[in-house]
């Protein structure tokens, strides 16, 4: 059984991030918090079978700068998959 866990503050400021989490470079910023991955594996017969589970949490958030009415509201990005996974 192996339990593999990493934490680190993702590069979340910058316009690359911003296109990719909104679709176009608008007005304002992206700024990240602390992420964390974690993944939990089993294997049998000396690595032959594999079954694993993984999850990550990724914060990484945008501030707008718009003044009303065509505010765009503060965006909370929280991007938390699990997947399950299972080799032969």
């Amino acid at each position: 059984m192996f339990l593999e866990l990493g934490a680190g503050i993702p590069r979340g400021a910058s316009l690359d991030s911003e296109v990719a989490i909104l679709g176009f470079d608008y007005p304002g910023n992206t700024t990240s918090k602390m992420s964390y991955i974690g993944r939990l594996s089993y294997d049998i017969d000396g690595g032959k079978y594999r079954m694993a589970i993984s999850s990550a949490y990724v914060d990484t958030r945008y501030n707008p700068k718009f003044l009303p009415p065509d505010d765009l509201p503060a965006l909370k990005d929280i991007f938390t998959p699990v997947i399950f996974f299972s080799a032969i």
